[in-house]
């Protein structure tokens, strides 16, 4: 019997100012190292704010919060920082951010929150 995976996606973005991010995922069934989901994010530099550093660079940064749930209960809690590279001036910023996180899961049905 195969056994898969179901997503839900939720993404907040609440935070003195909107942006946009895009998030997409993708679930893998291995023999070897289990069952996997992976989560791909891109945000675009040039909507958040830059801050100036010690060395008088300048750089973005988003906090994101990844949760995992199963049955409401979180199966994976992951907080970070997303920094961007160093930037000369303000207007350096027209890169993206990009970010990919793997998780291992047991076959079941999750739900996936991300907040920036």
């Amino acid at each position: 019997m195969k056994k898969l995976f179901f997503f839900s996606l939720v993404i907040s973005a609440f935070q003195a100012f909107c942006f946009e991010a895009q998030v997409s995922t993708a679930v893998f069934h291995n023999k070897v190292v289990g069952n996997y989901v992976e989560i791909y994010s891109w945000i675009p530099a040039w909507q958040l704010a830059s801050n100036i550093q010690k060395d008088s660079s300048y750089k973005a940064q988003v906090e994101v919060l990844i949760l995992l749930k199963k049955d409401s209960s979180n199966v994976i809690a992951d907080k970070f920082n997303l920094n961007s590279r160093a930037m000369t001036n303000k207007e350096d910023n027209q890169f993206c951010m990009i970010d990919l996180k793997r998780y291992n899961l047991l076959p079941g049905r999750y739900k996936l929150q991300i907040h920036f």
